[in-house]
């Protein structure tokens, strides 16, 4: 079958314009996912720029508690030398007192002593 030219010239249109419209469609959802790309990859970029900072935050806040712990362990060595050290105090004011407390029995002693060598 042999078509008219009018009806090819048609029929040829017809074809163009479906073709432009099927290519402006490819075009606009080639677009839209051009944007969504740039919107994912902006996104992606956000997120390790806060995991970045994240990380740098985990690194500081573990070199404080590192830092803090030398810290308490060095606290709790002074404190067990001022116990320690109190303790010893303690043992001394102790030694002291029962010195004292011999002293004076010893004077007492002498003073009855000596009460009793002038009274007879």
């Amino acid at each position: 079958m042999f078509e008219p030219p009018n009806q090819q010239a048609k029929a040829s249109e017809s074809l163009y314009t479906e073709e432009l419209n099927q290519r402006k469609m490819v075009e606009e959802e080639l677009k839209k996912e051009k944007e969504e790309l740039e919107s994912v990859m902006r996104q992606r970029d956000k997120v390790n720029e806060e995991l970045q900072l994240a990380l740098d935050l985990k690194s500081s806040l573990e070199s404080q508690l590192a830092s803090s712990e030398v810290m308490i362990q060095e606290l709790e060595q002074k404190i067990i030398s001022a116990v320690e050290l109190l303790q010893s105090y303690k043992n001394e004011r102790d030694e002291l007192q029962m010195q004292r407390d011999n002293a004076l029995r010893e004077a007492e002693d002498l003073r009855k002593k000596q009460g009793e060598g002038s009274s007879s």
